[in-house]
């Protein structure tokens, strides 16, 4: 499942413009999945006087593969989870967290527009980092960007 991240701030004014239902909906994302803590992006509430939006989304996919060219999935190497950090261009930290690595997605939104940094680190069982993987992506309003697929390669065979 592809879990959807929002800056409290913006999850503040959707909590509080759509009652307490959409809190309580079933299936809604409650933060952060497998540890760590969800830092913000940066925000400023998701639009502009004009009705224009002024922020956009980031959607970030992974794939394994094996050092021997061959796909693999997150079960079968033994890494249950992913850091993902997003940096700006400037090296200031976004989002830092931790994810279920069988996600094999995660989508950000809220992001002022500009280039970002995004690093995938993938942990084993002992949370080790096995593989790495990373890219370069510019956000624009109003639109959302792909940072897909980026494929970690693990080690061996």
């Amino acid at each position: 499942m592809v879990g959807v991240k929002t800056a409290p701030a913006l999850l503040v004014l959707f909590i509080a413009g759509c009652g307490s239902a959409a809190a309580s909906s079933p299936g809604a994302d409650a933060g952060n999945e497998a540890g760590g803590t969800d830092d913000a992006g940066p925000s400023d509430g998701g639009g502009s006087t004009d009705g224009g939006a002024t922020t956009g989304t980031l959607h970030i996919a992974w794939t394994l593969q094996l050092g021997n060219g061959s796909a693999t999935d997150c079960i079968t190497a033994n890494t249950r989870n992913i850091e993902v950090d997003v940096k700006t261009a400037a090296a200031v930290p976004v989002v830092s967290n931790t994810y279920y690595c069988v996600d094999m997605g995660e989508t950000f939104t809220g992001l002022a527009p500009g280039t970002y940094l995004v690093e995938l680190r993938l942990l084993d069982d002992t949370n080790s980092v096995t593989a790495t993987a990373g890219a370069a992506v510019s956000v624009a309003a109003g639109a959302v960007v792909s940072a897909t697929p980026l494929t970690l390669v693990l080690p061996g065979p």
